[in-house]
């Protein structure tokens, strides 16, 4: 398809755009949607298959398609240039001076928070004497941090701390419903509370002994049946490990001495490895 020169220059005569700028009310304007609105059909042209018999007309509306965004870009390049003028330059200086505002801003905003931080500590102060005149447990298991804003009033707080109080004094009877009656594990139980005032970590503890207890109890009772069965032994104490029937079984006499908590804790050991053992005598010194 090969067209005379007349033809070309009616083609690129129908591209040319020119970008429009006005001002109405105060509001920039432009005829951008309209030049948009004009540019699918004028390009509907140039939307072909280029083929040995149009490669040079191909050419020619590249090169004038090429020329037209160039045309389109500087009209752009030259309104932001008009509507915007020294706006850049502008711009900065206003974010510099927005800064120096914020630091300004942010200097006094240290001041206020040094004295808010100072009066908060005082009246953390005045809260715990206050506390103490109402309850011996640790002000540091009751504190709140949302006492220290300026919205709690000292009445306030006090009602909030009675209420802790009375509610502290129910735990406790929960928690005596559940002590053991040894003094030494009553103690225990007690001090896991009295460093939580959590009544469900006490329960916690208050298992743990009866558990370990049990265990002490079964190992005390299985060595019955195991004298029984090996007569030559005697009292002499036996270590079996149960977990495997074809293992050589070795054996040991020996006496223990330690703290009742160690003595447990060897139990304990005794239990968890499948060791059977007897005991043939207990003492405190």
């Amino acid at each position: 398809m090969v067209q005379d020169k007349t033809t070309t220059a009616n083609r690129n005569k129908t591209m040319n755009f020119e970008l429009m700028l006005n001002v109405e009310n105060g509001v920039i304007k432009t005829n951008a949607q309209e030049m948009l609105a004009a540019l699918d059909p004028a390009l509907k042209k140039y939307d072909y298959v280029v083929m040995p018999d149009v490669y040079d007309q191909a050419k020619e509306d590249r090169a004038a398609l090429n020329k037209l965004v160039k045309t389109i870009s500087d009209e752009r390049k030259r309104t932001e240039k008009n509507v915007f003028g020294t706006w850049e330059q502008d711009k900065k200086a206003i974010m510099n001076a927005e800064k120096k505002i914020k630091q300004y801003a942010d200097n006094l905003g240290d001041g206020i928070a040094q004295i808010d931080d100072e009066e908060k500590e005082k009246k953390d102060m005045e809260l715990e004497q206050l506390w103490y005149t109402k309850s011996n447990r640790s002000y540091d298991l009751v504190r709140k941090k949302e006492w220290l804003n300026k919205s709690w009033s000292m009445k306030k707080i006090g009602e909030d701390m009675d209420r802790l109080v009375e509610g502290i004094k129910m735990k406790e009877i929960t928690v005596e419903s559940f002590l053991p009656e040894d003094p030494v594990e009553r103690q225990q139980v007690l001090g896991v509370f009295n460093a939580t005032l959590d009544p469900i970590q006490a329960k916690q503890e208050a298992d743990k002994i009866a558990d370990a207890k049990k265990r002490v109890q079964s190992l005390h009772e299985a060595p019955a049946d195991l004298s029984q069965q090996n007569p030559q032994q005697g009292k002499v104490n036996t270590f079996q490990n149960q977990n495997d029937a074809t293992a050589v079984t070795y054996n040991a006499e020996f006496r223990c001495s330690g703290t009742k908590e160690q003595m447990n804790a060897l139990a304990d050991f005794i239990y968890r490895n499948g060791i059977r053992c007897e005991v043939l005598n207990k003492w405190q010194s």
